[in-house]
């Protein structure tokens, strides 16, 4: 089994002098929650905006959201690694990158740089995840931030994304940036519990970045804070003509970051009643699934991802592998 993992110790944090901020709608066409918050927030301005900063609401990708389509031609947000913004090519969702990263970019800009200081992405997924916040694992601001917002709903969840990758989302433009994800909620369709929930915590987030700016001693976090960090995928299995031939057990369905799946465990049924597992668990550690059979991952063969427990110290940044005793050990 081979993991991933995360750094042993996170970027510095110097301090952040917020300017401007993003809040974004709709980069997936069909995820309604995040398009329809977008449109209120740009109705009412006023609801976002905070004397020390400039916030700023966009749409991304506007022509999946007027046909309530997940892209067009192709995921915007998988478009935003540097070598995706590079590679030119005729699609719409290139072009509408390439608009965004001159709006909120540029990506990998300094504390100098133009560059957008933090970025909300806001999403729905239709995996039963709650509201999970992830960030790259090297951004101790926004892993600060999220802490903050978990002290303000208990029921929040941070992930990082996988390390030593160059990330595609749209956050990653940014100095600092988010994937505000909240799930479950269907292709098209609004959640009301889960729109109000979202609301208020881009509220919070936007006092957090205000008492950064005007008084950030007042801020009061806890010294470490318990996050999911992705470790590998899970795929489909198919046959030669690449037909699916396997889906996941029903243990496993809506169990995102709540159960524990240890070696031999089953991660994938036949469709014949009382067939064997198509695919077992192999690994010496356990890890938790999430994004369990989103509907989008079908097309990219992923079943579910995996994640381990982790403790960051949110002063240092040290990072730490959580373990089964609840304690936790350096990497």
């Amino acid at each position: 089994h081979q993991t991933s993992g995360h750094s042993s110790k996170m970027a510095e944090v110097n301090e952040v002098n917020v300017k401007k901020v993003a809040i974004v709608g709709g980069t997936h066409g069909n995820e309604r929650n995040g398009v329809y918050l977008a449109k209120t927030f740009l109705r009412e301005p006023e609801t976002v905006k905070r004397p020390s900063f400039e916030t700023t609401v966009l749409l991304a990708n506007t022509d999946a959201i007027e046909k309530n389509l997940r892209y067009i031609d192709e995921d915007l947000n998988r478009c935003f690694s540097h070598e995706a913004l590079a590679t030119p090519r005729e699609t719409k969702e290139y072009a509408r990158a390439s608009e965004i990263h001159k709006i909120l970019g540029p990506k990998g800009g300094d504390a100098s740089s133009d560059s957008f200081d933090m970025v909300f992405d806001m999403h729905n997924t239709t995996a039963n995840t709650g509201v999970v916040l992830m960030m790259r694992p090297t951004d101790l601001f926004s892993i600060r931030l999220a802490s903050y917002l978990q002290q303000k709903d208990d029921s929040v969840r941070i992930c990082l994304w996988a390390k030593n990758i160059d990330p595609p989302m749209l956050p990653s433009v940014s100095k600092h940036g988010m994937t505000v994800e909240v799930g479950p909620v269907s292709w098209g369709c609004l959640d009301a519990a889960l729109f109000a929930q979202t609301r208020r915590l881009i509220m919070h987030a936007l006092d957090f970045l205000e008492q950064t700016n005007t008084n950030p001693q007042a801020i009061v976090l806890p010294k470490q804070v318990v996050v999911f960090g992705r470790e590998e995928n899970v795929e489909y299995v198919r046959d030669v003509d690449g037909e699916l031939i396997s889906m996941i057990p029903e243990e496993l369905q809506g169990a995102d970051f709540t159960k524990l799946i240890s070696e031999g465990d089953t991660l994938l049924v036949g469709f014949e009643e009382g067939a064997p597992p198509c695919k077992r668990y192999e690994g010496k550690r356990a890890l938790y699934p999430f994004f369990v059979s989103e509907a989008a991952y079908y097309e990219k063969n992923i079943a579910f991802m995996l994640c381990d427990r982790y403790s960051v110290d949110l002063v240092t940044g040290e990072v730490a592998l959580c373990t089964s005793e609840g304690g936790s050990q350096p990497e």
